[in-house]
């Protein structure tokens, strides 16, 4: 039975938007996606018309078969009984015609899919403009100035906020709940509208990857999840990751690991083990800056231990912006950030 791929892969798009956004993929998702779209609109047009022409042959085999009894009925039966014949043909020809109605039926709805896309616009660029972003690689930090952001309900975050992050430096940001710490991040990797001030990175182009706490997985393989966009990664080296931050009693040999979606384990996988997943991530993207919003939440020292010195084995040169409620983490960060 065939199944389609296309719910899925929209679900994907829209549970995972915020990383998609922050990684400039939205062009690999769009390819994506209309490469299931054409491989489906195939399958189903063919699957249609080996549909219509087995019930057209059905058809007139009925008709040939009336047709059949018919003469047979005219040298054998009586009169009386001709007329029920008759009907059985009027009924055969009546359903041929139904035939080409459901074919007509079918190809309305298949163009009307389509135009139902287009108006959508599922394949626009979701990129908001960048009218208060400065890129000036030869700047030491990515500065603050002056920003203010309130939500559409009108509740203000915060106001006239300033400050910075030194480059290829950890910065932890601290703070109550509710004062707009995740909000913060948000903005830079621009996924909030920044209305009011100006962020200044010392980058030309950077590369921004972001981290939520609660971040989905892709419904594609362990090695696509980690290898996200599309990247080209070497599978011996993404198993020598998984086993330094321990995921080796989940991903057991290359062939979980290129084969297996996140559904496929025999034990669902935890939210620590989805978080490890997202931070091999970050470390074969290798971004200019990282965010990582309160992702050692579901962790326990050991393992948080064993992060922060993966970050410093693997991600030197990048600038680490990072949020954490724990006390005891903030040992593993060159600056503080209070908001």
């Amino acid at each position: 039975m065939f199944r389609s791929n296309s719910n899925e892969n929209m679900q994907d798009y829209y549970q995972n938007i915020e990383v998609i956004l922050s990684s400039n993929s939205q062009k690999f998702e769009d390819k994506k996606i209309d490469h299931t779209l054409n491989d489906e609109k195939e399958v189903y047009y063919h699957v249609q018309q080996v549909t219509n022409f087995n019930t057209l042959v059905q058809q007139f085999i009925v008709i040939a078969l009336a047709a059949i009894i018919c003469i047979f009925g005219m040298y054998t039966l009586h009169a009386k009984n001709l007329f029920s014949v008759i009907l059985i043909l009027l009924y055969s020809v009546l359903n041929l015609a139904s035939f080409g109605m459901q074919y007509l039926a079918f190809r309305e709805l298949s163009d009307r899919i389509s135009s139902g896309l287009k108006v959508l616009k599922y394949d626009v660029n979701l990129k908001k403009k960048k009218e208060n972003f400065v890129y000036n690689d030869s700047q030491n930090s990515i500065q603050l100035q002056n920003l203010s952001f309130k939500y559409s309900n009108k509740k203000k975050v915060f106001s006239n906020l300033s400050g910075s992050f030194p480059k290829a430096k950890m910065s932890a940001i601290i703070g109550e709940n509710g004062r707009g710490k995740s909000t913060l991040l948000k903005i830079i990797m621009n996924f909030y509208p920044l209305r009011y001030g100006t962020i200044i990175f010392p980058y030309k182009d950077p590369l921004i990857v972001y981290i939520p706490q609660n971040a989905p997985l892709f419904n594609r393989s362990i090695y696509e999840n980690i290898s996200y966009p599309g990247k080209k990664i070497s599978v011996d080296f993404i198993m020598k990751l998984v086993t330094e931050i321990g995921l080796d009693s989940l991903i057991k040999s290359k062939k979980d690991l290129k084969n297996k979606k996140p559904g496929d384990f025999k034990n669902s996988i935890s939210g620590g083990e989805r978080q490890k997943i997202l931070f091999l991530r970050a470390i074969v993207s290798k971004p200019d800056i990282l965010l990582l919003d309160e992702i050692t939440s579901n962790l326990d020292e050991k393992t948080v231990t064993l992060l922060y010195r993966l970050i410093r084995k693997y991600l030197k040169n990048t600038t680490i912006i990072g949020i954490t409620h724990r006390q005891e983490e903030l040992k593993y960060y060159d600056y503080i950030f209070r908001l």
